[in-house]
């Protein structure tokens, strides 16, 4: 009895699933039944032009719902025209994907449009009914007439969309639409290469999705409702008629390029919001870590802020910017941040910190001589691509890798010296216009370290004239440093460390020492006479004795800075001298006592003037550490 029970729940679960499989054809339409009562359509007689889907359909004595238009039902087809009933609720995917189709009448009952569901076809009117609330992916994508021009001229979307897909109305040919209040997201490259010149944006939208408006290029005018959160990355580049932009207070999140290459002259941000701040006419992140957007016209010098971390990409891609003040914190610059700007000043070997410059920051700008940061350790994809102005590259010895690109079409490049002695590597390329050098002045001269000419010919580095140079003499350090403090008693003794071994070529040199300014009246001098020796073969000591050969010291004023001049040639090596050498001390703020017993913290170490640890207070300066915690400084 159980094994017959089973075996009728087997057959009607069969009998379902056949039932969910019949198809039947009625008219020029196929059908497949989906439910008890409802069907969808699946295809359509190939010699069928026109069709108008019925609301019901009968067969085999039963009547069916046409609730659905089918997956890819009528691609291809021959329809040029379609009457879909208020029945209908979803349109899928593909469902007139590439057909012949120019007009289109919707029923009111259309909730959902599939991904592509009438792309590529050639309706110019498009008005939707208020029931429609999801748009899908490529909607109604590149709608095109038989001359492949865009031809979409009409649309109206209806009062109830909430979700408009991504490349939906791509090559939009309409100059105007409204984007319904009932709307919070439109979609990645949604309008993306459309005729639009006006766009109405209703409260209730939270997002613009990326480059919704991308090559707009018509757009002049664009208010951002109150309730948008997010725009996103190239939400309106390259529209060139594009003038001004708002930031409404519920902004927190705005992507690289969402207004490069336009004209917009004015960034306007709402008091209220608490996410962004201007600068200048510039937006930053609140707390100014980050540069955002800057405007294309109207711009042409700015300051970065000291707390700036770093530049956004596409932040002036494609502006009047002219020239640019990095501060000594910058970490980062972004993808084509001044791509295709004015920008032919800017200080990259000032900052010490930047570790990064992503593709195509500089490319196709008026640079004309650039030195390289060391800590990036690669030259970028297109960096300078098409920089037609610049002439002079120094790439330091902390570059090991270039990439495709990177000066394509820098066809006036004279010089490029590449300071390490190992050719930093060309990095793979397909084709030879990818290559980093295509259409470069093959003529420049490349200056490599002397000894290392072999082994760039050895690469596509030969693609220049290879000559050897000496690496130039560069200070490393010194001691004191520049910009500490002077000692109260300090000594005529000065270290300089330099990027490679010296020799001598002073023995005494005519050092000078400025008080309060350098070049003025009041200078100080040892007794006897300036010394150059070299404590190693990389560190100059240059110091001043008194009349016994010993090293003098003076007693400097609290209250007056000192200007230490080492003057050029006392050092040579295989390149030449150095330039001379100024070593800035500033007054001691910090207190020195003389020795007494006062205390009653008991001592715990002490150091002597250098910072080596001694057994016992030495005659002169002593810092000494207290069980207090205590550092004090006294003068024994």
């Amino acid at each position: 009895m159980k094994k017959n029970y089973f075996l009728t729940a087997v057959a009607a679960l069969l009998a379902i699933g056949m039932q969910a499989q019949t198809t039947f054809t009625s008219g020029q339409i196929t059908y497949t039944v989906t439910g008890e009562n409802t069907v969808e359509c699946s295809g359509v007689d190939n010699a069928a032009t026109s069709i108008e889907i019925p609301p019901t359909v009968e067969n085999d004595g039963v009547t069916y719902n046409v609730n659905a238009i089918g997956e890819a039902a009528f691609q291809w087809s021959n329809l040029t025209s379609a009457v879909i009933p208020g029945s209908v609720e979803t349109i899928k995917a593909k469902a007139f994907y590439y057909s012949d189709l120019t007009s289109v009448t919707f029923g009111d009952g259309v909730k959902y449009i599939g991904d592509y569901a009438f792309s590529g076809l050639g309706i110019s009117t498009l008005i939707l009914p208020n029931s429609v609330e999801w748009i899908g992916n490529s909607a109604f994508y590149n709608q095109h007439n038989s001359s492949y021009q865009p031809c979409l001229t009409q649309v109206d979307l209806g009062n109830g969309v909430k979700h408009i897909g991504n490349a939906a109305f791509y090559k939009l040919a309409a100059t105007s639409i409204e984007i319904p209040a009932s709307t919070e997201e439109i979609g990645a490259t949604c309008f993306l290469l459309s005729k639009l010149e006006t766009v109405t944006l209703n409260e209730g939208l939270k997002k613009i999705g990326d480059g919704a408006f991308n090559n707009c290029t018509a757009l002049s005018s664009i208010n951002l409702p109150s309730t948008l959160e997010e725009i996103g990355m190239e939400a309106f580049l390259n529209d060139k008629a594009l003038t001004a932009i708002n930031i409404p207070a519920g902004v927190t999140t705005i992507g690289e390029s969402a207004i490069a290459n336009t004209a917009v002259s004015t960034i306007t941000l709402d008091p209220a919001n608490t996410s962004f701040v201007m600068d200048n006419g510039v937006l930053y992140t609140a707390d100014k870590t980050l540069l955002q957007m800057a405007p294309m016209t109207g711009v042409s010098t700015h300051v970065v802020d000291e707390n700036c971390l770093g530049i956004v990409g596409g932040a002036f891609w494609g502006s009047e910017l002219q020239s640019i003040t990095l501060n000594n914190k910058l970490t980062a610059l972004g993808y084509a941040c001044f791509e295709s700007s004015n920008l032919s000043e800017i200080n990259l070997d000032g900052p010490e910190s930047i570790n990064f410059i992503d593709e195509q920051v500089f490319a196709d700008t008026k640079l004309t001589e650039v030195v390289l940061p060391s800590n990036p350790y690669y030259v970028n994809d297109g960096q300078f691509a098409s920089c037609t102005s610049l002439t002079s590259l120094t790439i330091p010895d902390g570059i090991t890798e270039i990439y495709p690109h990177a000066l394509n079409n820098c066809t006036a490049l004279q010089t490029i010296t590449c300071l390490s002695k190992v050719p930093p590597t060309i990095m793979d390329y397909y084709e030879d216009y990818d290559m980093p050098f295509y259409n470069s002045n093959e003529n420049a001269i490349l200056y490599v370290p002397k000894g290392s000419k072999s082994a760039y010919q050895a690469n596509e580095w030969s693609y220049y004239t290879i000559v050897e140079q000496a690496q130039p003499l560069e200070v490393v350090s010194t001691n004191p440093m520049t910009g500490s403090q002077a000692e109260t008693y300090q000594t005529y003794s000065f270290e300089v460390t330099f990027n490679q071994p010296v020799t001598v070529a002073l023995n005494t040199p005519d050092v000078k020492i400025y008080v309060g300014e350098i070049g003025g009246s009041e200078t100080l001098s040892p007794l006897d006479s300036w010394h150059a020796t070299l404590n190693n073969e990389t560190t100059l000591n240059v110091w001043g004795s008194d009349y016994d050969g010993y090293v003098d010291y003076f007693t400097s004023d609290k209250n007056k800075t000192y200007y230490v001049v080492i003057p050029a040639g006392v050092v040579t090596c295989e390149a030449g001298s150095n330039d001379e050498i100024i070593i800035i001390l500033n007054p001691d703020t910090t207190s020195i006592e003389t020795l007494s017993n006062n205390s009653t913290a008991t001592i715990e170490a002490i150091y002597n003037i250098n910072g080596q640890q001694v057994r016992e207070m030495q005659k002169g300066i002593n810092i000494v550490r207290y069980s207090d915690g205590t550092v004090k400084k006294i003068m024994k």
